[in-house]
């Protein structure tokens, strides 16, 4: 197997990550004038891990 090479299956917490990696990358992303209450933050947080 190549160094590097994503195998689905052969680990479950990265196929976790792979899986959640789109919704993370989105929820880290903040407009300029977005405003980010830290409650809802962590909620949305949860919800994202849940």
């Amino acid at each position: 197997m190549p160094l590097g090479a994503y195998v689905p299956g052969a680990d479950p917490l990265t196929d976790r990550a792979v899986t959640l990696f789109p919704r993370i990358e989105a929820f880290l992303h903040q407009g300029v004038n977005e405003a980010a209450p830290l409650a809802e933050t962590l909620q949305q947080l949860e919800e994202l891990l849940a």
